[in-house]
């Protein structure tokens, strides 16, 4: 009924569904889902959730987010690398990096009611952090998931809080050259 009245606002409600134990109730909001729209990170991050319920379902679940999200470019880039992709790409520039990790951090707010999606999500912000070569000024992009990670326990908050710390040496340091150059200049 919700397909045909084309529902939209009761889409994330529908999502919850795809985690339902009966595969009929499940089914059945998978079939709804594409009538109800275009939809946004927070229905989307739920379909990528349930990919982690159904083990059988993770294709079928992961096209879903794929076509509900319209290939709208943050909802591409989540799924590029969370809700059991087959493969991440390892070898990414600084930009590509911002990308991500924002949408990361906007995906963060909402993972409350994502179990499973969870710990894979905290894996895959320590995977980018390694992967990019950062500049000094992402340290407070990069503070940011450190600190989001350490309030929820996660381990991977050691590999930011790392590169972080390198970031730092390599700012420090930068700034102590020029103040030797501007004071060698000066004489």
């Amino acid at each position: 009924a919700l397909g045909q009245m084309k529902a939209k606002e009761f889409a994330a409600d529908v999502a919850k569904l795809l985690q339902d134990s009966n595969e009929h109730v499940r089914n059945s909001a998978a079939n709804v889902l594409p009538k109800l729209e275009q939809q946004g990170l927070r229905v989307i991050v739920q379909i990528l959730d349930a990919v982690h319920f159904s083990r059988l379902e993770v294709n079928r679940l992961r096209f879903l987010a794929h076509f509900i999200g319209g290939g709208e470019q943050d909802i591409e880039t989540l799924i590029e690398w969370v809700g059991k992709p087959k493969t991440t790409p390892n070898d990414l520039d600084v930009d590509k990096g911002r990308e991500i990790m924002g949408v990361f951090e906007e995906t963060w707010i909402i993972r409350d009611s994502l179990s499973d999606l969870r710990p894979e999500l905290a894996r895959q912000i320590a995977v980018v952090a390694d992967l990019v070569d950062w500049q000094a000024r992402d340290i407070l992009l990069l503070q940011r998931h450190y600190q989001n990670l350490k309030e929820d326990g996660k381990k991977q908050a050691d590999t930011l809080q790392r590169v972080i710390n390198n970031l730092e040496f390599w700012k420090w340091l930068f700034i102590g050259s020029q103040i030797f150059l501007i004071h060698f200049a000066d004489r």
